[in-house]
């Protein structure tokens, strides 16, 4: 197993992202050494929305700070120990800088305030050691490569009054105000080195002293009034003090996560769960978009992959995140407009959502859909699917009541400008393969998403007590009829006609048709053909030693087959993350480690750790059936399955003391339980269980 690499940690909050290195903060400049990050990242202050007025999100401030001898002589941090809580959203980073050591507590809360708490826990009396804070215009210190800015982008620091300070900023029309400010026992000094560095000096420091910064960062793209909210939420966080401002700060992350009780005995596998959770949370822009670009490094930043929204969407469901999972589909309602003028580029009915695209929902790949009219659209069944989900897991008949016209929408779209007719069959025209590739007929992807969205359709209407039409009915009919000719000799191929047999794709096939799933033995040969040096890849496109999403993939895909397997995926990947356990996008066949902060790959863990709790495929309901021997005291509670199915299981000592199974729909229903394995004689369960509407205590 290779050394885990270090990557900087990303704070976020759907709007603002704040990378901050080993330094504890964004960066410790005071000597030599080069400030680069592993694939091009900036330490410093970025926004979400900006992808919707660059090309990439530009950097607008960098705010690090620096030690100092009594003489001026800079110091650097040596020695670090790092931890990111993400129940509480906090990083705590211990630094030794040789004459200083401190204890950096940081967070970046919901308004906008990025605070600081610099604890000296050792001062050499001998050397007098003094921080410096600055403010300035982002840089690399000593290297060819220049960072990225907007040819009109424009940073001005006003003069340093007393331990505050203000700036303005502005680039594509956004106007922007930003504001530090210094809390300490001791004497501040103003330092105005240019309009574009500035800060403050503080002396003399000793062991015990403590300094708390803060810093807001406002603009247009998110706000009307940038200079007065900035001075509104200076001046509450400066009166407020550091230990309220936290505590407000951490109740809210502890209210998102409390809706999440799950528990499990393997310590790492619950830090890497719970940090993935944060993740997706800290990614959710106030408009419901979920970004999988944190930080300019990850492909420009600031954008979405509306097919890999589906794993995050899941990762909600399933983790009984309710509040964030309505929020991505308003989402979608909300940019319909944007969507439907795409669908008219096309001469289409409908919604045609893109492919590639910013918080405002339009494309970052064409200004006209008609541009770019072959590219992949089955990110619009995944949609569909999306829309479907709250009725499918939770049984959510209002939800379902609320989505179904945008439900319609896209499948009109897709039934017109993706599905052809072949007498009692509906194929998928030739189109961009979901792999990115050449055009290919019938791409099980845009076939499969397709069927699954027309299917929730049909599924809503039924429970709503409205009528589907015949058209829809029709075309769900025959693409049903038109996969089962995708497959050869019983495994599923990714178009018709294709010559190679299953690829990783599969996995994917598998988890977006659950519960039904597309069959065991696509499932085991994807397995051995997708084997990469260090776990699973793709063995045709996106070669590389290990995909940590496809290992996700793998897991929740065989959860209903073999759960074993689910399990042995989880704890295989957890390998193949960074110092912090987060996981790179990839790893080149050279070991070079791809996009660290890969959403959807995040995402995918967590259902996949959910699948390993509950799962269901349609007539059997598997509870913690791949768990290890050793994992005798296991807790969770509401964890939903595909047919809508909500779990909740306590394991003490492998003696079970609680088991409730939640019938989320209207009817009596009968259906197997596998509660647990061989290895708990006390815990296993094979029967048939009658559940009424609601919940059901097992006894």
């Amino acid at each position: 197993m290779p050394d885990r690499p270090y990557f900087p940690f990303v704070l976020a909050n759907g709007i603002d992202s704040v990378m901050i290195d080993y330094s504890g903060s964004m960066h410790c400049d005071s000597g030599h050494l080069h400030i680069e990050q592993h694939g091009g990242a900036v330490c410093g202050w970025e926004k979400i929305p900006h992808r919707a007025h660059a090309a990439r999100l530009p950097p607008l401030v960098q705010c690090p700070y620096q030690v100092l001898g009594g003489d001026g002589e800079l110091f650097e941090v040596g020695h670090f120990h790092q931890h990111f809580d993400p129940v509480r959203a906090v990083m705590i980073t211990d630094v030794e800088a040789c004459i200083l050591r401190l204890r950096i507590t940081v967070f970046l809360t919901q308004g906008h305030v990025y605070a600081e708490r610099f604890e000296v826990r050792h001062a050499d009396a001998v050397h007098a050691p003094a921080l410096a804070f600055h403010a300035r215009r982002p840089r690399y210190h000593m290297l060819t490569h220049q960072l990225c800015f907007p040819s009109d982008y424009r940073l001005n620091l006003d003069p340093v009054d007393g331990s505050a300070m203000t700036g303005r900023y502005s680039f594509a029309g956004v106007e922007g105000h930003l504001a530090m400010a210094l809390r300490s026992g001791r004497a501040v000094e103003p330092v105005h080195r240019s309009s574009t560095e500035a800060g403050f000096l503080i002396r003399g420091l000793r062991t015990g002293d403590v300094i708390e910064r803060y810093i807001t960062v406002q603009d247009t793209s998110h706000t009307q009034t940038p200079g007065a909210d900035c001075a509104k939420a200076m001046g509450e966080a400066c009166r407020a003090g550091f230990a309220a401002v936290r505590r407000s700060h951490e109740s809210g992350w502890r209210t998102f996560h409390h809706h999440t009780a799950v528990a499990l005995p393997d310590p790492e596998m619950q830090d890497v769960y719970r940090k993935s959770l944060w993740m997706i949370r800290a990614s959710q822009h106030p408009n419901g978009f979920i970004t999988e670009g944190l930080y300019d490094g990850f492909k420009g930043g600031g954008h979405s992959c509306y097919w890999d929204l589906t794993f995050p969407l899941r990762a909600l469901v399933t983790s009984n995140q309710r509040d964030a999972a309505r929020k991505l589909l308003d989402f979608y309602e909300n940019t319909l407009p944007v969507a439907r003028e795409y669908a008219g580029h096309l001469g289409r009915p409908g919604a045609y959502f893109p492919w590639f695209a910013d918080c405002t929902g339009r494309s970052l790949n064409f200004k006209r859909a008609s541009d770019m009219p072959g590219i992949q659209k089955w990110n619009n069944g995944c949609q569909g699917m999306q829309l479907c989900d709250p009725y499918r897991f939770w049984g959510d008949r209002e939800e379902m009541r609320r989505r179904l016209p945008l439900v319609r929408e896209i499948a009109d779209f897709l039934l017109a400008e993706i599905v052809e007719s072949k007498g009692n069959r509906f194929v998928i025209k030739g189109i961009q393969g979901a792999d990115e590739n050449i055009d290919r007929v019938n791409d099980t992807s845009h076939l499969l998403t397709t069927i699954e969205t027309l299917a929730g359709y049909v599924d809503g209407c039924r429970a709503l007590g409205q009528e589907p039409g015949a058209t829809y009915e029709h075309a769900l009919a025959g693409l049903r009829k038109s996969l089962a000719g995708n497959y050869r000799d019983g495994v599923l191929l990714p178009w018709r006609g294709a010559k190679r047999g299953p690829e990783s794709a599969t996995f994917t096939y598998q988890a977006l048709s659950l519960p039904a799933g597309v069959g065991a033995s696509s499932l085991r040969l994807a397995l051995r053909q997708s084997q990469g040096a260090w776990g699973l890849t793709h063995p045709g496109t996106y070669r590389n030693l290990i995909w940590p999403w496809t290992e996700g993939r793998a897991a929740v895909a065989f959860s209903t087959r073999d759960s074993r397997v689910t399990y042995q995926r989880l704890k295989h990947v957890l390998q193949f993350a960074s110092t912090h356990g987060i996981f790179p996008e990839k790893v080149r066949p050279d070991g070079f480690w791809v996009l660290f902060g890969y959403l959807t790959a995040h995402a995918t863990f967590v259902w996949a750790v959910n699948s390993l709790l509950a799962v269901d495929d349609g007539h059997t309901l598997s509870v913690a059936r791949g768990v290890p021997a050793d994992w005798g005291n296991l807790s969770f509670a509401d964890i939903y399955t595909p047919s809508g199915y909500g779990v909740s299981l306590t394991l003490e000592n492998g003696t079970v003391r609680h088991f409730e199974i939640e019938n989320t729909r209207p009817e009596v229903r009968r259906v197997r339980v596998r509660r647990l394995n061989d290895a708990f004689p006390n815990a296993h369960l094979n029967r048939m269980i009658t559940l009424a509407p609601g919940r059901n205590r097992i006894a």
